[in-house]
């Protein structure tokens, strides 16, 4: 008797083990905001698969059809991006459609798709064509579509993508999430390999542009890019802000010198505190912009050396 209640309890046991496992792979997003540029997926879900999750997935409806897409980090936060507007538009999304996903653990997630009345959606049944994504060309200036300042451009905000952090993976990186890439309990783990103030606007296109560039200078340290203002050239005396995402951990001091390298030539810059916890740079950037000719619309690389302190080397992209 009792070997007969050991068994039922270990049957129960399993039972419910498994059925909490397989709760694990589901989760669900409601069509609300801009979800037909990307879709965030829930910090819980993320954190059962830290070291599964891979990058580049496949999306597949209930017609059986697969979408190619990718998985980046969006400001501490794992999004679906690329490869998504083209499952969006293929299944016509609407505002208040509820998706419910389901990772089969193949890199491969399965949608089912209800509208608004809790009924599955029946055209999302018949999709009978799937192009995908069309290739970008990311041969060109990265200025072919243009970057938008929060000055010149609020009025467009909610038609735009704004994105803080980078898609692309370490040269080390396997193709997966790991815990030192995205840490629920430290998001500071999580070493993009740029960052941009908030308030920058990028497309799709301009994030892979960018991408590529900052993967040529193969920096061990982040990135800091910044588009030139008119504060940033022509204020009296001018000055560059650096944002607080970035100085609180690369420029951790309130007043030094941070020496700028381009094309082998130096200059000594003065880089203090500035509000809200951000960093300026102060006396010598005049001379710094001067001398390289920074326009406003320039966009400028910095690059921390690591085994120099507190010196970087500058990669300016033209507006054209």
């Amino acid at each position: 008797m009792d070997s007969l209640c050991e068994r039922s309890k270990k049957k129960n046991a399993d039972y419910c083990y498994d059925h909490v496992e397989e709760q694990d792979n589901y989760f669900f997003k409601v069509m609300i905001g801009d979800f037909r540029e990307r879709i965030t997926i829930p910090d819980a879900f993320v954190k059962h698969f830290v070291g599964k999750l891979a990058r580049s997935i496949k999306l597949e409806s209930r017609n059986g059809r697969t979408f190619d897409a990718q998985i980046t980090n969006n400001y501490n936060k794992l999004v679906i991006q690329s490869g998504w507007n083209a499952f969006a538009s293929a299944h016509d999304l609407k505002v208040g459609d509820f998706l419910l996903f389901k990772y089969n653990g193949i890199s491969q997630l399965e949608v089912l798709i209800f509208d608004p009345s809790g009924c599955e959606k029946v055209q999302s049944c018949l999709v009978i064509n799937n192009t995908g994504q069309e290739p970008i060309d990311i041969s060109s200036s990265f200025y072919d579509v243009p970057i938008n300042s929060p000055q010149s451009e609020r009025s467009n905000q909610v038609n735009k993508i704004v994105n803080i952090s980078s898609s692309r993976s370490p040269p080390e990186a396997s193709g997966y999430f790991s815990q030192s890439e995205y840490d629920l309990e430290a998001h500071c783990d999580f070493v993009p390999p740029y960052i941009l103030p908030s308030g920058i606007l990028l497309t799709d296109v301009q994030t892979k542009k960018l991408d590529k560039r900052v993967q040529a200078i193969q920096s061990k340290t982040p990135i800091y890019g910044c588009i030139m203002t008119k504060s940033s050239i022509y204020a009296k005396p001018p000055n560059l802000y650096l944002s607080r995402k970035y100085a609180e951990i690369y420029l951790p001091f309130d007043n030094g010198m941070v020496i700028l390298e381009r094309h082998g030539k130096n200059w000594e810059v003065r880089c203090r505190a500035a509000s809200y916890k951000r960093r300026k740079f102060t006396k010598g950037w005049k001379q710094f912009a001067r001398d390289n000719s920074l326009k406003v619309g320039d966009f400028c690389l910095f690059e921390l050396l690591k085994k120099k302190q507190y010196t970087m080397i500058v990669h300016i992209v033209r507006k054209k």
